[in-house]
């Protein structure tokens, strides 16, 4: 199933669902294990923290970068689920509108014009829910780092995430509140 799938056989080559279930399927095979790997994060001392101004040579306020060791894998259960979520939602979307469109509704959105056709929803949807799910993986692996060399994280590593979350609930229900009644 996964070899007809990355082949295109499965759902056909111009379908668009196959090719983001490809992309999708490629990016959780390209997010490897990341053992024995570093990571380059950017800490900085607080304000009169004269320990971490002893300890690493540097004045309060003054931001350094520093390579942490990543002991575990960053690709995990939580960062599969919000992936799995991301990517549903971003086609619940695209495949409700395309519903609504063949009704004779018009697309609202002008990033897409009046009436885009699938291929065109996916090809621009498609790399932002991917670009999320790896900005959502470094954030994370960052922030896996620093927590593992006892440092506060950042706390950013759902906002990539959740933003496309949000933007794709966001059209789903519009397009829902507007759709054509019989």
């Amino acid at each position: 199933m996964v070899h007809s799938l990355l082949s295109g056989q499965a759902l056909g080559r111009k379908d668009p669902v196959a090719s983001v279930i490809r992309a999708a399927i490629l990016l959780l095979v390209a997010a490897v294990p990341t053992f024995g790997q570093t990571v380059r994060v950017k800490l900085m001392c607080r304000s009169l923290d004269v320990y971490c101004e002893a300890m690493y040579g540097v004045k309060s306020r003054q931001a350094w970068s520093e390579s942490l060791a990543v002991r575990h894998r960053t690709a995990d259960r939580k960062w599969d689920t919000v992936t799995a979520v991301s990517a549903t939602a971003t086609i619940l979307d695209v495949q409700y509108s395309l519903h609504e469109l063949h009704l004779g509704a018009t697309e609202a959105n002008p990033l897409f014009g009046k009436h885009p056709s699938g291929e065109r929803y996916y090809a621009i949807d498609a790399p932002m829910a991917i670009g999320a799910a790896y900005l959502h993986w470094r954030f994370k692996r960052q922030d896996d780092a620093l927590r593992d060399a006892g440092l506060p994280t950042t706390k950013k590593a759902w906002l990539p995430q959740a933003s496309n979350i949000g933007y794709h609930l966001f059209g789903f229900v519009f397009t829902y509140a507007h759709r054509r009644r019989f």
